[in-house]
């Protein structure tokens, strides 16, 4: 089985190549697809794979309300909503924090739309805990360092784990969210701790994670145009902390799990 990145970029769009699309990543399990996080590019990345966008994904999990990771969103409900006078499609169950939810409604109520949200999403306002837990997979929830109400991300299935960190600053919470996971996808915003900004992520803060959390492989992804070419001293601060496999991610890059 394998996971697709969508979009392993910075909130400042980088004139560096390879090019990078906002946050995003996405997964197939049995009947279901899951998607965490949609910042600008991912539909335009997941319509580029070849996916039917409007019946894939059937799960949405939103970080947090910052928009470099849920502007597709905005575009998302209306381009669905109008696809149904086409159509019939069954209701895609969207999990956010508070703040996501109010920005959904709010932005809905300003576009004064003819269709209603709650005819095509299922839109779930969540806190830590389980998400969701079906016969295939389970999602379960931490509040994470960041801002008032971000969310890691824990997604089990069959004998795998991955987790995912969004945007966080140093907050071992996703040690425990994350305990032993196969693969752990988290943000590298700067190269060094030298350079770090506000509650975000280095490669020694990943490094001491990862060891922490006993994360077997560790995904970079929201790597900031600073990361460029400097992505094999990151791995190496990295490795040389927890001895864990590294991958740089690259949008449309698939990681087998």
């Amino acid at each position: 089985m394998q996971l697709t990145l969508y979009g392993t970029g910075f909130c400042a769009p980088s004139p560096n190549k390879p090019l990078r699309s906002y946050s995003g990543w996405g997964i197939e399990i049995g009947d279901s697809y899951l998607l965490f996080d949609m910042g600008g590019g991912v539909l335009h990345k997941m319509l580029s794979s070849g996916m039917d966008i409007f019946v894939k994904p059937t799960h949405i999990f939103i970080t947090h309300h910052h928009i470099d990771h849920n502007v597709d969103l905005i575009q998302f409900m209306q381009g669905r909503c109008v696809e149904t006078r086409n159509r019939k499609l069954e209701k895609v169950l969207v999990n956010v924090p508070p703040s996501v939810q109010d920005i959904m409604l709010n932005v809905w109520k300003l576009y004064k739309e003819d269709f209603k949200l709650e005819d095509v999403f299922s839109i779930q306002s969540i806190n830590d805990g389980t998400v969701i837990a079906s016969s295939d997979f389970k999602v379960t929830t931490s509040r994470i360092k960041h801002t008032a109400d971000s969310l890691a991300y824990r997604l089990d299935f069959s004998d795998k784990s991955i987790v995912y960190s969004g945007d966080m600053g140093y907050d071992e919470t996703i040690c425990e969210l994350g305990r032993n996971a196969d693969i752990a996808i988290l943000e590298c915003s700067f190269p060094d701790k030298k350079s770090l900004i506000g509650n975000h992520l280095c490669p020694e803060d990943i490094g001491n994670l990862a060891k922490i959390g006993g994360f077997k492989k560790v995904v970079l992804t929201h790597i900031g145009p600073q990361c460029v070419g400097r992505e094999e001293e990151m791995i190496a601060t990295i490795k040389n902390i927890a001895n864990c496999e590294v991958i740089v991610g690259e949008d449309m890059m698939r990681i087998e799990v």
